[in-house]
């Protein structure tokens, strides 16, 4: 995890491990963020301690000038500490202007800390640092004995600060930027040497200690001399030095973009670390919050924003700690929005990612709780997007039927009725079905919850017994399922008699006579009459007359009946009353 640099209050410590002088890590300070007349969104950070005792600049023996001849120059733009500040190279040294001289051990009061030969000063930032520290446009007082007065700009990455910047009055009156939130007192502008710069220097002096405060160098000249500049004295106070002391301290200051990343944590020098690969941010659109119900989803979409181009970015989510998986991964190109976007369907207890669940079955009445984050591949890692929820887990329907009222008197052909209601708890919809005793079931409902009523008809119950089951089943498969008795019993007689009527057509509108033949069970009792009158007579029957009787097979007996009317007649009716048995078959013709 990270935090952005400009999160961290004035005062704080940082550095980059791969940043070092004299062998150590150079910590600095959060000096100021945003700081007025600095670049945009930056923040302003200062060596915590001075890290090195050198001149402000060598004598210039060909200067026209006597004080610089044997003094050294006071003027920032062509001074030899600002040259080997911004420079990374051995040599870094290049005039400045003709008379213009390095700081050897003979341009530097007594020879003290010669710095021409060391590599400047750049030379020694990580190569993401010195790419990440922005360019400052610097506003410099000019002596007035020289150098015309007033003011001068440069724009430098590294630079000293000035009698503005650490809460001295302007020099000359001339303002030199504004005040830093760092400083405001004369405790605030101490500051101690390093050890490494302690032991470095050739210079010795009993009061210069790693454990007591020392004199640091500013860019600011002292207005009335041409080879004095400013500085911060030991006990925080406005002092002056000749340019060619060597054995002054330095303080660099520099900005760095605000969207830096810094460690969470501090290290052992109390210091957060930079961390210079970009981290990602990601958003999520899901609310927080929610309760989910059987077949609601979760929304996981938004995108990651990523600014080192080149580099692999993955967005993950985990529920509950479970195993993380991935939503999306992609090359940035440092400046497009990495989109992603997928469902996850609550159902029957889990969450499911497709086909597969991601939870266990989750738990009533407890919060539950999805993280997404986004990552690059150099370990980079955004905040986390946490949203908890709840569930109510899916609820079976309910089944309600009513009770059957005893019925008597009904015959094979009547219907009977099965009534109740159907509801689910979750508001889905319902499908009903029933099967009766072990047949297949049969769908009678399909919607909203409500009562319901079928029929089924009295012929479709067996003699004793009847089982009806009802199953109602929600949308997701969840089921409810009852089952009724219905017991059927014969209450009555078999019918021993039975008459038949057949209205008969002659195919030539009237016929005098008929011939039968009737098959009937072997044991029945059979009469057969005609009634043969015209259309407008009532009907009259007589007896036909047995002629021939032949057994069949089977317990099967065919009889042939006849009649001959007096005259030929169109209303022909033949009368079957039989007893005992059944008639299989009947079959005739008419006579002319």
């Amino acid at each position: 995890m990270a935090q952005l640099l400009s999160s961290l209050p004035v005062g704080t410590k940082v550095k980059d491990p791969g940043t070092t002088y004299n062998g150590k890590p150079i910590i600095f300070q959060v000096t100021a963020k945003n700081h007025p007349g600095y670049p945009v969104d930056s923040v302003t950070l200062l060596t915590e301690r001075i890290i090195t005792l050198k001149s402000f600049d060598a004598i210039e023996p060909g200067n026209t000038d006597a004080n610089r001849r044997t003094n050294g120059n006071n003027r920032y733009l062509h001074s030899n500490i600002r040259q080997w500040l911004n420079k990374d190279t051995q040599p870094w040294y290049s005039a400045q202007h003709g008379a213009d001289q390095p700081p050897t051990g003979v341009n530097v009061w007594s020879g003290y800390n010669p710095y021409d030969s060391e590599r400047g000063f750049l030379g020694n930032f990580s190569a993401h640092f010195k790419n990440r520290i922005l360019n400052t446009t610097l506003s410099v007082a000019r002596n007035t004995v020289t150098d015309g007065g007033g003011s001068e700009t440069v724009q430098d990455k590294v630079f000293l600060l000035s009698n503005t910047e650490v809460g001295f009055a302007n020099e000359n009156g001339i303002s030199e930027g504004s005040r830093l939130a760092l400083f405001s007192n004369d405790a605030s502008r101490q500051a101690n040497p390093t050890a490494e710069a302690v032991s470095k220097t050739s210079y010795t002096n009993s009061t210069l200690s790693a454990t007591r405060s020392w004199h640091w160098w500013l860019r600011t000249p002292f207005a009335g001399e041409s080879n004095y500049a400013r500085g911060v004295h030991s006990a925080g106070l406005l002092h002056y030095y000749a340019a060619f002391y060597g054995h002054f301290g330095v303080r660099p200051a520099l900005n760095l973009p605000s969207e830096i990343w810094v460690s969470d944590n501090l290290d052992a020098d109390d210091a957060y670390v930079i961390t210079w690969n970009a981290v990602p941010t990601v958003t999520l659109a899901e609310v927080d919050g929610r309760t989910l119900y059987e077949g609601d989803t979760i929304n996981l979409s938004g995108q990651a924003v990523y600014k080192d181009a080149g580099d692999v970015v993955s967005v993950k989510y985990s529920i509950n700690n479970r195993t993380e998986r991935t939503l999306a991964a992609s090359v940035s190109d440092g400046f497009t929005p990495i989109s992603y976007s997928k469902t996850l369907k609550f159902t029957n207890g889990k969450i499911f990612d497709g086909s597969i669940a991601v939870t266990d079955t989750l738990a009533e009445g407890v919060d539950h709780v999805l993280r997404l984050r986004a990552e690059d591949d150099k370990n980079g890692e955004s905040t986390v997007q946490v949203r908890s929820f709840r569930i109510v887990a899916n609820r079976p329907p309910v089944l309600q039927v009513d009770s059957f009222k005893k019925q008597t008197g009904v015959i094979e052909s009547e219907l009977m009725t099965v009534s109740g209601n159907v509801s689910d708890p979750d508001g889905n919809d319902v499908t009903l079905r029933y099967k009766l005793n072990g047949g297949s079931f049969v769908q009678v409902y399909r919607g909203a919850s409500g009562p319901f009523d079928f029929t089924l008809s009295v012929s479709s119950l067996v003699d004793g017994n009847n089982t009806l089951t009802l199953q109602v089943e929600d949308t997701y498969n969840f089921t409810m399922q009852k089952t009724v008795a219905i017991q059927r019993e014969f209450n009555g007689s078999q019918l021993t008699e039975a008459v038949a009527r057949f209205a008969l057509q002659p195919a030539t509108a009237e016929a005098q006579g008929l011939v039968t033949w009737i098959e009937h069970d072997t044991a029945a009792s059979l009469a057969v009459a005609v009634s043969m009158t015209d259309p407008a007579e009532q009907e009259k029957f007589e007896a036909m007359d047995k002629t021939n009787t032949v057994e069949l097979i089977d317990n099967i007996t065919e009889d042939e009946f006849d009649h001959i009317a007096p005259a030929p007649k169109g209303k022909i009716v033949l009368k079957l009353s039989i007893s005992d048995g059944n008639i299989a078959k009947v079959s005739g013709a008419f006579q002319a």
